[in-house]
């Protein structure tokens, strides 16, 4: 008794204790069984406990994202500053010098000499890297946390659906705390950049589960919104990270705090309730509706007496699939593969560069930072209105997305004063795009090849993020050079655009052959790339009960190991998205969809 009211006195308080979950005799049922969102909106909906855990998982947000920006803030530039309060210039030598202009052999000893010196308190003055031959060496580690991002993905993304949501995102946080400390203790470059790959491997499944977790306890009709504030306060928490950066400059104190104020976060899975969706994927229904009765006491709702749909059980199926390869062996399949692959990296590519290049636009670069962050908030919303909208559709959105970013990129190469700030809308619109990926790739690849056509695209996208950093490097002397590779690449992502279906309001295809328009009965076979498996494709839409349904088919999944589990991820139409990068398994009333993500 006494363990029940601290239940109904705290919402996030455990309902699973020592790895068993309390128990309680639930009313016999009666009337007919209802689903898991139809269940949810009978004990509140988004009633008292899922607004406290949405507010908390919403806040876990601002703090999390704030470690995909931590690299931006460590790696700030030395400034050249006047030491001795009246400096002179050495002779030959620019007045007001910058990094280039200090750093020149025949200049640096005079400038020292007449007072000059480097300030900061970032990774290029802690090592001496600013006038250094291997100061090539602060953009690799940004390369590595990119690459680490992408493979903790890969191999961290099957956690949650193995052993659950709390205790992996408990173990995500607390690593990415972790980690993030650890680079402070590296005694060189060669040691740091090792420490930023393992950051970025536990910052990828961890900017994913938490949101997973976070939105699995609301209903789906109310997913899109969760997803929009979720993306919005993250942005926001991005931005609110410069202030603490320009109040502690010192990187390895900033790294300290930052490390400090996430960790805490690991206590809300650790005493909340495990997903009542992931419980019943994977048949544990009576501690599933252990849960849904601790979230109907909270929220002062009576207990339905009415069953929950649980799916049945996976049946073996020795049907043989249609091989991944076919997405490039199929000439026109293979044509839309590679133009989503290059789609993808370019949004990702330029969604990266414009938001990490604050220091080597105009202005101060803390200002910088956090205006390219706030200016991402509208930009959500908007974007969620513009795929849906029937003139616009996902193909239009990407197209124009791409297009004005790109020409705001090249605007920055006019000399005209003041044109550098239209990288601060190239922003916007590369956050448009980059968004719309996840929308756009879930729907256009047919159900049994959806898993390895997404991996491929996401792969494509974070090899985009991969060399991103060295761009931005690159801006920091040339900006009109970094700029341009920007546009560039926008304006090939256009064209690459123009090759893919719009998908708005269009059948999802359950297969190539249907995708292709082939009757019943075509066989993929290929001996002369070695294809060892075939499987002929029966054309059933007429009988399939939902003609829109993104669901793939049981051996689709299987590839990646992936289980039934809910939709969590919303699309603006319902369909699944990934959310932050690395590879992710969304889940589906009927059946999940492992894929990579949010990115991003």
């Amino acid at each position: 008794m006494a363990e029940e009211k601290l239940d109904e006195q705290h919402p996030l308080r455990a309902t699973e204790r020592n790895s068993t979950y309390a128990t309680e005799t639930p009313p016999e049922p009666s009337g007919e069984d209802l689903t898991e969102d139809e269940y949810l909106e009978r004990i509140g909906g988004w009633g008292r406990y899922q607004c406290l855990n949405t507010i908390i998982s919403w806040m876990a947000a601002a703090v999390v994202s704030c470690h995909v920006m931590v690299m931006y803030y460590v790696h700030l530039p030395a400034e050249v500053k006047c030491m001795a309060g009246n400096c002179g210039i050495p002779d030959g030598c620019p007045s007001d010098p910058d990094t280039d202009d200090f750093c020149k052999s025949e200049c640096t000893a005079g400038y020292v000499a007449q007072g000059w010196g480097l300030k900061g308190e970032s990774l290029y003055n802690y090592w001496d890297l600013t006038c250094s031959d291997d100061k090539w060496l602060v953009p690799l580690s940004d390369s590595a946390f990119f690459l680490g991002w992408l493979l903790g993905g890969v191999t961290c993304g099957r956690l949650g659906d193995l052993y659950g949501r709390r205790r992996p995102l408990a173990a995500y946080i607390v690593l990415t705390g972790g980690a993030l400390s650890l680079t402070t203790v590296a005694t060189s470059m060669e040691m740091f950049i090792p420490l930023k790959f393992l950051h970025g491997f536990f910052v990828g499944p961890l900017l994913l589960t938490n949101y997973v977790y976070g939105s699995e306890f609301i209903p789906q009709k109310n997913a899109a919104l969760f997803g929009s504030i979720y993306f919005m306060i993250a942005a926001a928490g991005s931005a609110c990270l410069a202030i603490l950066a320009w109040q502690v400059p010192d990187w390895k104190k900033f790294s300290w705090i930052v490390s400090f104020i996430t960790v805490p976060f690991c206590l809300w899975p650790l005493f909340g309730a495990e997903s009542p969706m992931w419980l019943l994927s994977v048949g544990k229904a009576d501690k599933a509706q252990t849960v849904f009765n601790s979230i109907a006491r909270m929220n002062g709702k009576p207990i339905p007496d009415n069953h929950i749909k649980c799916p049945p059980p996976e049946e073996a199926d020795d049907e043989p699939t249609t091989s991944a390869f076919t997405l490039i062996t199929t000439p026109k399949v293979r044509v839309i593969t590679l133009s989503m692959m290059f789609v993808w990296l370019a949004a990702s590519l330029c969604y990266f560069g414009l938001g990490l290049s604050g220091a080597t636009l105009p202005g101060d670069s803390y200002f910088n930072a956090a205006l390219l962050s706030m200016l991402e908030l509208p930009v959500y919303p908007l974007q969620l209105l513009a795929v849906d909208n029937p003139y616009l559709g996902r193909k239009k959105t990407m197209i124009f997305s791409l297009l004005i970013g790109g020409c705001c990129c090249f605007a920055t190469i006019i000399p005209l004063d003041g044109v550098e700030w239209s990288a601060f809308a190239g922003n916007m619109f590369m956050t448009a795009a980059f968004t719309t990926t996840y929308v756009w790739a879930a729907e256009i690849f047919p159900a049994d090849v959806r898993a390895s056509g997404l991996g491929l695209c996401t792969a494509g996208g974070k090899m985009g993020s991969v060399v991103t950093p060295f761009i931005v490097d690159l801006g920091s002397s040339q900006l009109s050079l970094a700029m341009g590779v920007f546009g560039t690449v926008a304006f090939v992502g256009v064209l690459a655009s123009f090759a893919i279906p719009e998908t708005r309001g269009k059948p999802s295809y359950q297969s190539i052959a249907e995708m292709l328009g082939y009757e019943e009965g075509f066989t993929f076979a290929d001996d002369d790339v070695g294809l060892k498996s075939m499987k002929t494709i029966k054309n059933n839409r007429e009988d399939d009960e939902d003609p829109f349904s993104t669901t793939p088919s049981r051996k689709a999944r299987s590839t990646l190991g992936v289980s039934r589990t809910r939709m969590s991820l919303p699309l603006p139409n319902g369909r699944p998205k990934s959310a932050l990068g690395g590879t992710v398994t969304v889940v589906s009333d009927r059946c999940s969809m492992g894929h990579p993500f949010l990115s991003g």
